[in-house]
């Protein structure tokens, strides 16, 4: 039997193992918006009505983090290529785009520089903590 990992629905057969973590649906999340997308969850429960456990543990770890950055999200457009420069090494993870008049980013180290014509107009958001 495969086991396809990364699910949002409920299957018996999935352990913690391959549920995302907070941190990594918060990324999944970042990189949804920053492209223009919407991020539709699947969360479903148990026979007896129960989110699993897995899952439950994901949510309550995502819930405080989109709680920030969910008004960031409303009007909001992908960036252009001249509107962010960062300053990083390659491993940093970060994901950016354009709310209102401000530019919003997310990543696993805030401390990162970033540069621009808009870098005045920055919204630095760490990632959930691992």
């Amino acid at each position: 039997m495969s086991r396809s990992g990364s699910s949002f629905g409920h299957n018996q057969i999935e352990d913690a193992e391959l549920t995302l973590s907070a941190r990594s649906l918060a990324m999944l999340y970042a990189d949804v918006v920053a492209r223009g997308g919407r991020l539709l969850l699947n969360v479903g429960p148990t026979a007896s009505g129960l989110i699993p456990e897995p899952q439950r543990r994901t949510l309550e770890g995502f819930g405080p983090w989109i709680r920030e950055v969910k008004p960031w999200t409303g009007s909001r457009r992908p960036l252009t290529s001249d509107e962010l420069t960062v300053d990083a090494p390659e491993d940093v993870w970060w994901r950016a785009w354009r709310s209102g008049g401000r530019i919003v980013v997310i990543t696993d180290q805030p401390a990162v520089s970033f540069s621009g014509p808009a870098a005045d107009d920055l919204v630095v958001l760490p990632l959930p903590a691992p």
